[in-house]
């Protein structure tokens, strides 16, 4: 469902539950289940910027005092609009320490990028009273 400045919808984990692992802790991501993710208009403190020009692209957002884990998604725009498959559409997903990550880094292998594609990236901030702070940024490589 797209919806002013949300997108969500429903996915299957066809090899069921998944532990993943990064750094010293982890998530599960269940079998089946429903995702959303924010719009750009959020209003977020986070501020996203997207250095295109680099290889890999890294993105860097605004760090936030006293935050356990940033965790992030890019997903293929087009794909997500016409199919509303996150598991299709996702070319990566993660979590870092740090405000900033480079395209294909950490345990989990990044699908390709295509030039001239729009894409959407996601970030949620999370502490210890759970998601402090998302937002979202669209870019085309």
């Amino acid at each position: 469902m797209i919806k002013g400045d949300r997108y969500s919808g429903t996915y299957t984990n066809g090899s069921g539950k998944q532990k993943i692992t990064c750094g010293p802790g982890g998530y599960y991501v269940a079998a089946k289940g429903t995702w959303l993710i924010r719009g750009l208009n959020d209003e977020s403190e986070l501020d996203i910027s997207v250095l295109d020009d680099s290889d890999p692209i890294k993105f860097e957002w605004t760090e936030i005092p006293d935050i356990q884990v940033y965790r992030f998604v890019v997903i293929d725009k087009e794909c997500l609009e016409e199919r509303l498959n996150l598991e299709e559409c996702m070319m990566r997903a993660g979590e870092s320490d740090w405000p900033d990550i480079e395209y294909g880094d950490g345990d989990i292998p990044a699908k390709p990028l295509i030039r001239g594609k729009e894409y959407l990236f996601t970030i949620h901030a999370i502490g210890d009273q759970g998601v402090v702070a998302t937002s979202s940024i669209e870019f085309t490589h």
